[in-house]
């Protein structure tokens, strides 16, 4: 049975995601970690998993979807399209994860969690005509991927999941329970396979600990150059900084989210009390940094764009991440939004509204602004952050390239 791959992150096109698209074909080959994991656990190519496959030249027999929310009227839209051409069809990814029923009106069956190794046995099952609607994937359920470029950007992954609750994140409701830690023995394997720099996608990278220490201790001796996101909490402490640094970290992730104490609180994220000293931390141990913000908490009014636009310049992080409060099924606040009824967009009028959840459009009734004042004020946000002037203002040196492709990929323009 010939196999092809898709995966879909948003609906719709832009300049940005055009470069992304670009950046993903010259540096790792076109492949997500998905498609390189997947083709790893089938033990064969599939197609379409290093280079989009075009659905006029569907050579295959079975395609298997990778999808996130925004992604999701795309993907149903291709099911639909293969399964008319009397393909079978499978879903994965985390929005099929969290809401399986609603991915199941269009495809033959959906693997929740990670399918590492379920995803062999839902091809098998397929090949003898006993495809179940349901399988699901289990902690310890870890393949190596299968890279064919043995240079340029190498996405690794050595755990799953998250300790903390925050109310925003869909992580808990994907990864339920203590954290999955892939075995030392297979990230060393992985680790030996991979050259140039990584990109270590951990929900929480471990700074502490005898297990943190061996995989830093890898990641030096090997010579890796990384980028990992933390919490605040280890982005707090000077040492686990230059430990990271010494094991080859360039760039480090934090999730600031908010200047304003209330809007963590009400993320669900601990109190920061200097959030610009951890980015001067960051920097002071040599690596540049990478902070996420989101709007939209209740409590906010308008000026906390003009606040935050302050910290941005004063601060000087390397990359900004900025987002619009995004409720994604699964999370305690997309509950929390549909209890009080401030969803301005209900998907299930409309599977095609799932294309709004991409964190750039405004879904949510915020309190006390309108939402007019919410999009206009993260316009002025995106405008200004990532204005050519202030990428070269806040720009280290040695960082002004990662910098400004940032602003390039985030930007619409």
């Amino acid at each position: 049975m010939e196999v092809g791959f898709y995966q879909f992150l948003t609906n719709h096109r832009s300049f940005g995601q055009g470069l992304k698209d670009v950046v993903k074909r010259k540096m790792i080959g076109g492949a997500s970690i998905t498609g390189c994991t997947l083709e790893a656990a089938l033990g064969r190519p599939m197609h379409g998993a290093w280079a989009p496959t075009s659905l006029k030249h569907a050579s295959f027999d079975l395609a298997a979807i990778s999808f996130n929310t925004p992604g999701a009227p795309m993907a149903y839209s291709v099911a639909k399209h293969l399964k008319a051409l009397g393909k079978t069809v499978v879903a994965g990814g985390p929005h099929p994860s969290v809401l399986p029923n609603e991915a199941l009106k269009f495809f033959d069956a959906v693997c929740i969690g990670p399918g590492d190794v379920q995803f062999p046995v839902m091809m098998a099952d397929a090949e003898q005509g006993r495809l179940k609607p349901i399988y699901r994937g289990r902690p310890g359920d870890w393949v190596i991927p299968r890279r064919r470029r043995p240079r340029g950007l190498s996405i690794v992954q050595s755990s799953r999941g998250c300790l903390r609750s925050c109310r925003f994140c869909v992580v808990p409701s994907l990864f339920p329970g203590p954290v999955d830690e892939k075995p030392l023995e297979l990230i060393e394997a992985e680790l030996a396979t991979t050259s140039g720099s990584l990109t270590i996608i951990d929900d929480n990278f471990p700074m502490s600990g005898h297990r943190a220490k061996r995989i830093l201790m890898l990641l030096r001796d090997l010579g890796k150059s990384f980028y990992c996101q933390v919490s605040a909490d280890s982005a707090s402490d000077v040492k686990s900084l230059r430990d990271l640094a010494e094991a080859g970290c360039t760039l480090v992730g934090v999730g600031i989210e908010s200047v304003d104490p209330r809007s963590r609180a009400f993320l669900g994220k601990p109190p920061i009390t200097d959030p610009a000293g951890i980015i001067r931390r960051i920097h002071d141990a040599g690596m540049g940094s990478y902070i996420n913000l989101v709007f939209g908490s209740d409590g906010e009014t308008f000026d906390i764009f003009e606040k935050t636009i302050k910290f941005v310049e004063k601060a000087r992080p390397t990359i900004v991440s900025p987002h619009l409060l995004t409720p994604f099924p699964g999370t305690k606040i997309y509950d929390y939004f549909e209890a009080s009824n401030r969803m301005l967009v209900e998907a299930g009028s409309s599977l095609d509204a799932w294309s709004l959840f991409d964190c750039r459009h405004t879904v949510i009734a915020p309190n006390p602004m309108t939402p007019e004042e919410l999009e206009a004020g993260f316009s002025v946000f995106m405008k200004e952050v990532f204005s050519l002037r202030s990428t070269v203002q806040r720009s280290r040196r040695g960082f002004f390239g990662a910098a400004l492709l940032s602003s390039l990929l985030k930007n619409e323009w």
